[in-house]
């Protein structure tokens, strides 16, 4: 059995696997069939963008998200690719690495901030008590 790799990424940031993810790697993903043509779209829950190009026949002029895919030779547009379980595991496993690698790295980032702000902190009421002047 094959499963399909649905991949999305933000218009936002230009193209580049670094701005791609797997539907259903983060829990904000959704997957949605519009009602009017029948296609499938991705939506972010917790922005609340799409990448619905259209909306009630007319076409919107902004959208946030694409779909990645590989060029298709058979059909127009991109095609949807297929992996085995042990592919899928894979992808998985790697997908998780990535989103832990990029958590690590901001929490060290908002460490470095907690630990530069506690020491301005020292520094402005080391200067109070220096100077007797307290300044808000």
């Amino acid at each position: 059995m094959l499963v399909p790799i649905i991949k999305v990424r933000s218009r936002a940031y230009g193209s580049g696997n670094s701005n791609e993810h797997i539907v259903g790697s983060d829990s904000h993903d959704m997957l949605f069939i519009d009602d009017e043509t029948g296609g499938i779209h991705y939506l972010n829950l917790q922005n609340e963008e799409t990448s619905q190009k259209a909306f009630n026949g007319k076409p919107c002029r902004y959208y946030a998200y694409e779909f990645v895919g590989q060029e298709s030779f058979c059909t127009p547009g991109m095609e949807i690719q297929f992996v085995d379980i042990e592919d899928f595991i894979k992808m998985a496993i790697d997908q998780m690495q990535n989103d832990a690698e990029k958590k690590e790295q901001l929490m060290m980032s908002l460490k470095k901030v907690k630990n530069t702000k506690k020491e301005c902190n020292e520094r402005i009421k080391s200067a109070r008590y220096q100077t007797g002047i307290h300044i808000l």
